[in-house]
């Protein structure tokens, strides 16, 4: 149950932060004058946007149908976490 309101919450997240775009965060469009015939005056950024990690609004397909890299194994000296460790998830390198 835990894990599915995680993977829940993890998708809204990426969906705040990624696909909706934030009308605080929009920029005016450098020329004015040409946007005032089409309507279009600013350029709409979502979150990940104005954190400079992405230079799109991505679409809901695009979160889902995106593939996550595997994550990289822990480096020599390291020990993988146990579920025994109260903050920390298990497999997370020590």
């Amino acid at each position: 149950m835990a894990n599915s309101m995680r993977q829940q919450v993890t998708v809204f997240h990426t969906y705040h932060n990624f696909v909706l775009p934030h009308l605080s965060l929009r920029l005016p469009l450098p020329d004015v004058m040409d946007t005032l015939e089409s309507g279009k005056r600013w350029q709409l950024r979502t979150p990940a946007m104005a954190a400079g990690l992405t230079d799109r609004v991505w679409s809901l397909r695009d979160i889902l149908m995106y593939r996550v890299p595997p994550w990289p194994p822990c480096q020599v000296g390291y020990a993988l976490r146990t579920v025994q460790d109260d903050q920390q998830q298990p497999g997370e390198c020590v």
